[in-house]
């Protein structure tokens, strides 16, 4: 049969919720989609509800196969994928009822290679028959390049959006020879940037379209663990693609980028871990690289000076670092406080005319 999604959803122990997002994926006003149910090695009756489900409806495929993780499921449904276009949905999420029509018909009129849309966190126990659909059809839509989309890597208020695999629809070629590395749990930040530098142009539809379950089982959100690590080296890694590439404001937004997430590891594993051996070698590791990076890049006043405090006085190093953080704290209350006066201002004015 020919299909023109494949959506590929990688299940693992997640029977309290499988139901619902299996539900909200096979009601989709878009009925032309192949869907891929990987069981990465459940230990629960996930994989007796996915099978229930193939048994349902003929459109539902069941892979079983031992525990490797997301990437190793993503990988797997990516290896019998046969749609024009990819999705994905994780197990414990769900989706607008629409979202799949909506994102499949802005690929066609735009011409893209990903349409998206915004996602939404809810919590455990929201269930899905709560989401109000947008009847009117009238969305905001932004249009990228495959570089400006890169920028949005960057941008605060943007990056989760166009970081995450999930609220996405891929042409199938972006992920000719790329998949997703095994073994990590940053694995959707090492695969963004190369996806974003094939693609040709990028639709961006900001109506909240997909429901991410803030689960206390997620990943990024048990407590700290040694393999949050992973951030660094994925960083690391971007900057070399970005270097090989010959983006080089893209680079310097990466080293910067990087330079701001070691400060946060290193102090999550003092605080959490308290492992000296770990920051020590952290200490010397993030040396050797920053002596690497200033041949070709200039480090801003605000990041050496945290780079030599850190060297020269752990005690001038934590005070500096407590007085960074309440600066981007205040920052961040002055923009939401100004986007409300700009609101208030707003209303007020329309409240004038009328």
């Amino acid at each position: 049969m020919s299909y023109e999604i494949s959506v590929i959803v990688p299940v693992y122990n997640a029977e309290k919720y499988l139901r619902e997002c299996l539900d909200s994926i096979i009601n989709q006003s878009f009925k032309n989609l192949q869907i891929i149910l990987v069981n990465d090695g459940s230990t629960d009756n996930s994989g007796r509800i996915c099978e229930e489900y193939s048994n349902l409806d003929s459109r539902i495929e069941v892979i079983h196969k031992e525990n490797g993780g997301a990437s190793s499921a993503r990988n797997k449904g990516l290896e019998e994928a046969k749609g024009r276009f990819i999705a994905f949905v994780d197990s414990d999420d769900y989706i607008k009822s629409n979202m799949y029509e909506v994102l499949y018909n802005s690929q066609i009129y735009y011409s893209s290679d990903i349409s998206m849309c915004s996602y939404k966190e809810v919590d455990e126990d929201i269930i899905s028959s709560n989401v109000i659909e947008n009847k009117e059809n009238d969305y905001n839509v932004d249009i990228y390049s495959g570089e400006e989309s890169i920028y949005q890597l960057y941008n605060h208020e943007n990056s989760i959006n166009f970081i995450i695999p999930v609220n996405k629809l891929y042409k199938r070629e972006l992920f000719r020879n790329l998949r997703y590395k095994e073994g990590i749990i940053c694995e959707d930040e090492l695969i963004i940037h190369e996806l974003l530098y094939r693609t040709r142009k990028l639709v961006y539809i900001k109506d909240e379209m997909y429901f991410y379950r803030q689960t206390s089982n997620s990943v990024m959100r048990n407590e700290y663990g040694y393999k949050r690590l992973d951030t660094l080296k994925v960083l690391n890694e971007r900057i070399n693609f970005f270097k090989l590439m010959g983006l080089e404001d893209l680079k310097n937004k990466a080293i910067r980028h990087f330079i701001k997430s070691f400060f946060e590891q290193y102090d999550l594993v003092r605080e959490h871990l308290g492992d000296k051996q770990l920051l020590d070698k952290m200490e010397v590791d993030f040396k050797s690289r920053i002596e690497e990076l200033k041949k070709e890049y200039r480090i801003d006043f605000d990041c050496n000076l945290l780079i030599n405090s850190l060297y020269l006085n752990k005690r001038v190093y934590k005070t500096l670092r407590t007085i960074y953080n309440r600066l981007i704290r205040l920052k961040q209350v002055i923009k939401n406080n100004n986007i409300k006066m700009i609101f208030i201002r707003k209303s007020s004015s329309s409240e004038e005319s009328l």
